[in-house]
């Protein structure tokens, strides 16, 4: 059984002719309704909806702490070994650090 599709003209995204939403997009023939899903917890209070930040870890620390542990390491390579650990342990956590931030924002 065929169901007729229907682009949305919001997103341009194939939907069925029955849906009164995208299930893209999330948005309804007039354009209401959200462009993008999100994780916020919603919570109804008496004066209207109040909206909740969902926990998330801080990356902004970590990239900092990592930067540094690379550039000590970088200073401490010209002298040492140990340097040379640090330093590709920092560009390491670095790395890491851009793939969850990546992560996090292609979630949203």
């Amino acid at each position: 059984m065929a169901t007729d599709l229907v682009k949305c003209p919001h997103c341009f995204g194939e939907k069925p002719a029955a849906a009164k939403v995208c299930l893209h997009c999330g948005r309804d023939e007039q354009g209401f309704g959200p462009m993008v899903r999100t994780s916020q917890a919603v919570a109804i209070s008496e004066g209207g909806i109040v909206r909740k930040r969902p926990k998330r870890n801080n990356l902004a620390v970590h990239m900092v702490l990592a930067c540094l542990v690379t550039v000590i390491g970088f200073l401490l390579m010209l002298s040492s070994g140990l340097g040379a650990l640090l330093f590709v342990a920092g560009i390491i956590w670095l790395g890491s650090i851009k793939a969850r931030i990546w992560w996090r924002d292609q979630r949203r």
